[in-house]
């Protein structure tokens, strides 16, 4: 007869500070519930952004509506930034996968790098446009659509306080800049930094994303099943920096760091010095 016994088992939980995503802003607007729209609105003011209250107590809701949302572009900028930094692949980055907060949302098939390719998607039905190296402008298009429902709710929350046609505009473009100028400056800077730390540089200039251009491309062709392996590469250019002379700048070094812990990821191989700078390198967990 079958047998009926105990098993060992165990519950998983997802945790979050908020699950507020941008696909239930859309949602509301694309069903045209402008009274939930706005509601929604206002709680996740409330509950994730009452920060922003304390900053501008004075402020009208139409005011602290632009700020919530420019300060949800330069989230998700600096989350993508350090998504690059540690390999990593939300792998499904659709607007219900995109948290207001700027936390990862994970999908179930995200993962990490190991041999390095751009075009990296741990989800079969995720394609190029989700792929690790497109995460930046996965995260662009998802801001910008959002940014149609917070238009339309910036526009009625305008004409409850009485704004002019030009102050109701004025409020749209913000939120339009939030990708087009928030979004980008802030995921250039946090990933340029995090660049110059895994090149040990002490600036970055134009000669150093030069640098990093071409450490991409040199990367890039030796990607796939006999690739280099994402996080073994940075791991040995750091020992090997500490071995090669300072051109002057420290980019020459680099760039003969770079040649040599190439051929040395590509080799397995591994590292046994360590050095401070190394946490920007590794897999760390945020």
């Amino acid at each position: 007869g079958e047998r009926v016994g105990l098993e060992p088992g165990a519950v998983g939980a997802r945790v979050a500070p908020s699950f507020l995503r941008f696909g239930q802003f859309e949602l509301f607007y694309q069903r045209d519930e402008p009274a939930l729209l706005r509601a929604l609105a206002v709680h996740a003011l409330g509950r994730d952004f009452a920060h922003l209250r304390l900053q501008e107590p004075e402020a009208p809701l139409s005011r602290l509506l632009v700020l919530l949302f420019r300060e949800v572009c330069e989230r998700q900028a600096r989350l993508v930034a350090e998504w690059l930094r540690v390999g990593y692949c939300q792998g499904n980055m659709n607007s219900d996968n995109s948290a207001l907060c700027g936390v990862t949302l994970d999908y179930g098939p995200f993962g990490f790098l190991e041999r390095f390719d751009p075009m990296h998607c741990p989800w079969v039905g995720g394609g190029a446009e989700y792929s690790f190296g497109r995460q930046p402008q996965a995260a662009a298009i998802n801001l910008s659509i959002l940014s149609e429902a917070w238009a339309d709710l910036l526009r009625a929350v305008a004409t409850e306080e009485g704004l002019t046609r030009a102050e109701a505009d004025e409020a749209v473009q913000q939120t339009r800049e939030g990708v087009s100028s928030v979004f980008v400056d802030a995921f250039h800077a946090t990933h340029d930094e995090h660049n110059r730390r895994k090149l040990g540089l002490v600036s970055w200039d134009d000669d150093a994303a030069e640098l990093w251009t071409s450490l991409f491309g040199l990367m890039a062709t030796r990607s796939g099943p006999q690739g280099i392996d994402f996080t073994v590469f940075f791991r040995s250019l750091g020992d090997l920096t500490n071995d090669l002379p300072d051109g002057g700048d420290g980019l020459a070094a680099a760039r003969a760091a770079a040649t040599a812990a190439a051929a040395a990821a590509a080799g397995g191989g591994t590292c046994e010095k360590r050095r401070a700078s190394s946490r920007a390198r590794g897999r760390a967990a945020w």
